[in-house]
């Protein structure tokens, strides 16, 4: 039996995906669950995981010494139920959003997506209609090619942009308050 070979972008709708079956999958792949579609993705190519990571030293540092709750790092996701599961890149809990052992986060505070073309999977807006119905307060979307980072805001509607930081901006979050970081700190040290 030859394995299947999974484009960088796939969806997989010939089941109906559960959680469960992610155990069973190859790994090298990033994968998501919505409404029963399974979707996957190559892990990202450069410099998508270096963004990951000058994320997570302007994030780690803020959060815990204020001991605000958790910033959890790609693969450990949102689970809404076990036909709805979608990965961001890091996501923010509040301590009273962080689940108890052997349980699996079901909301955030914040959710943050890297935009690669090498890492595209299910479409914006049905990811944000599943981080809607997990009540994920605010996404920021990182857009390395565009050196912008762009915030929007859960309301009544769905979701809202409220911010866009590009250039020399300092970056804020209403979700991190006090929080304030200059938005070159992402492209550091990339290699360029």
């Amino acid at each position: 039996m030859t394995k299947a070979v999974l484009k960088p972008t796939t969806s997989v709708p010939d089941k109906a995906w559960t959680v469960a079956d992610l155990e069973q999958m190859p790994p090298g792949y990033q994968y998501e669950i919505l409404d029963g579609v399974l979707y996957s993705a190559a892990n990202p190519a450069w410099p998508h995981p270096a963004l990951i990571e000058n994320l997570q030293r302007i994030l780690l540092p803020w959060v815990h010494q204020r001991q605000l709750g958790r910033i959890l790092s790609p693969q450990t996701g949102i689970y809404l139920n076990e036909r709805n599961y979608v990965d961001p890149d890091l996501l923010y809990l509040r301590p009273e959003q962080v689940p108890r052992t052997g349980s699996r986060p079901h909301t955030a505070a914040l959710a943050v997506e890297v935009l690669s073309p090498s890492n595209l999977r299910a479409p914006r807006e049905e990811r944000e209609a599943l981080f809607q119905r997990a009540r994920v307060e605010e996404l920021w979307y990182v857009d390395y090619r565009a050196r912008a980072l762009e915030v929007r805001r859960l309301g009544a509607e769905g979701y809202g942009t409220v911010a866009l930081f590009s250039g020399d901006d300092r970056v804020t979050s209403l979700q991190l308050p006090g929080l304030e970081f200059p938005l070159a700190a992402v492209w550091n040290d990339l290699g360029e």
